[in-house]
């Protein structure tokens, strides 16, 4: 069956790169091939990529404990290298990708997954700087969400706005707090007390 290809893999024919939207021959069980010559060509002349190993530990057992606690699809917003939203979320049943995998999107845009073996695969393979920035967030999951939420103003978790100086704070809502197993004090916004002029009696305040 010929379709255009959804993900990018490696043709059986020349074992070099089939590229997101390339024409492939679809075999089944994961096979595929250049439905061209010229395809199989052009991916001989390309540098092969080098295997990529990622240790995003942290970064999986921070959302499962979320998905432990009753939330069905956890996720978290970052800022990518190129200041767009990042969202990794896990892999579930029925993906091609292994259970508990991490699937990072960018501005909803596939680009790539890491596996629990720590395998990488999609685009990511070959952005140095993205795999860079996930080692950094892997270090310290909560702290990188603190940052995103202070920085934007949003919470990584829900992407709802926070206000609350006690949310503005910690960079998340109370929810979300308690979704991902983080601390969160209410602190309350403050509130403005009336200045008045000091001629103003205060009968004509309380009119």
């Amino acid at each position: 069956m010929t379709i255009k290809a959804r993900y990018p893999g490696t043709c059986t024919k020349c074992k070099g790169r089939i590229l997101i939207g390339q024409k492939i021959d679809w075999i089944g069980g994961g096979c595929a091939s250049h439905n061209s010559v010229a395809d199989c060509d052009l991916a001989k002349m390309q540098e092969p990529l080098v295997a990529v190993n990622l240790d995003v530990t942290l970064i999986v057992a921070f959302l499962q404990a979320a998905h432990t606690r009753g939330l069905k699809h956890p996720r978290a917003r970052f800022l990518s290298p190129s200041n767009r939203e990042m969202r990794l979320s896990l892999v579930g049943p029925g993906r091609r990708a292994p259970v508990g995998s991490v699937l990072i999107l960018i501005e909803g845009e596939f680009i790539g997954v890491v596996e629990p073996s720590g395998a990488v695969s999609g685009r990511l393979r070959s952005q140095k700087p993205l795999q860079e920035l996930l080692i950094e967030i892997a270090k310290d999951p909560a702290g990188a969400a603190h940052a995103y939420g202070a920085l934007m103003g949003r919470c990584s978790f829900c992407n709802l706005p926070i206000t609350d100086a006690g949310s503005v704070e910690v960079g998340y809502g109370p929810i979300c707090a308690a979704s991902y197993g983080l601390p969160w004090v209410r602190l309350g916004v403050p509130v403005l007390e009336p200045v008045l002029d000091p001629l103003t009696t205060e009968d004509e305040v309380n009119r």
